[in-house]
């Protein structure tokens, strides 16, 4: 637990009190699930943030033909929170399902956990702030990544995410990139 802390606290420029960090503790659950594991379906609402200690989450979502789309796909070594976010936000159904893409160490809390601290420990809230605005700037890298070329759009990810591109089955990653399996495998290949 001191490693999420530690990453809270990096959020901030101010220090979270031994109290808050206490609370923030108190409220956290440490779990090891195994790869599969669906932490959202479609139609359930999201109360539920997850930090990522170790592993990988996808979302995804399947398409009016059945086909699974890959969302987003992230692991612990950029910005390790994972939500639903219209739906954590907006309290309502979620569209997507996000799973387990291999056995991971999680911590989860839940949504009116998180609430109640803003209130007692008002670091709680200048560090959800900062979550969000990070959020934010990952979902406008990824819709201007989205207007770049196949190679652009490969050599992107494989800066910001590195750790992901040889983790992540071609399929999922020409899902999330927009591109076929065959330009993906191939523009991998150069890039080892």
């Amino acid at each position: 637990m001191n490693e999420l802390i530690d990453y809270l606290q990096s959020l901030i420029p101010f220090p979270i009190s031994q109290a808050g960090a206490e609370k923030i503790k108190s409220i956290a659950l440490l779990q090891r699930l195994p790869k599969g594991t669906l932490l959202l379906t479609p139609g359930e609402t999201s109360n539920k943030l997850y930090f990522i200690v170790k592993g990988i989450i996808r979302s995804y979502y399947i398409d009016s033909e059945g086909e699974e789309l890959t969302a987003w796909i992230v692991d612990e070594s950029k910005f390790p929170f994972v939500y639903s976010t219209k739906s954590y936000l907006t309290q309502t159904p979620s569209f997507e399902y996000i799973e387990l893409y291999e056995e991971s160490i999680i911590v989860t809390f839940k949504k009116e956990d998180l609430d109640a601290l803003y209130f007692e420990f008002p670091e709680t809230l200048a560090i959800t702030c900062r979550i969000l605005e990070i959020s934010l700037i990952m979902h406008d890298e990824r819709v201007r990544s989205l207007r770049l070329n196949a190679k652009d759009r490969l050599e992107f990810f494989a800066r910001e995410h590195p750790s992901l591109l040889n983790r992540v089955q071609v399929q999922h990653l020409a899902s999330f990139l927009g591109l076929s399996r065959t330009h993906v495998s191939a523009l991998r290949r150069l890039k080892s």
